[in-house]
């Protein structure tokens, strides 16, 4: 059950990023690492700064 968790949140992660990366248009390839997203506590961070406008 734990791995399905797991495995369930990374899901959600990428799904959250790709849709990230297709909405400001960066070309296939982007560097996901540089995206970090918090859907508890309604962030979204890019390179470290808080990406304003984005809601969960």
């Amino acid at each position: 059950m734990l791995v399905q968790s797991w495995t369930r949140l990374d899901d959600d992660a990428l799904a959250t990023k790709d849709a990230y990366i297709k909405a400001i248009g960066q070309p296939i390839g982007f560097d996901y690492s540089r995206l970090e997203f918090n859907v508890g506590n309604k962030r979204a961070f890019g390179d470290g700064h808080i990406l304003g406008g984005w809601e969960f």
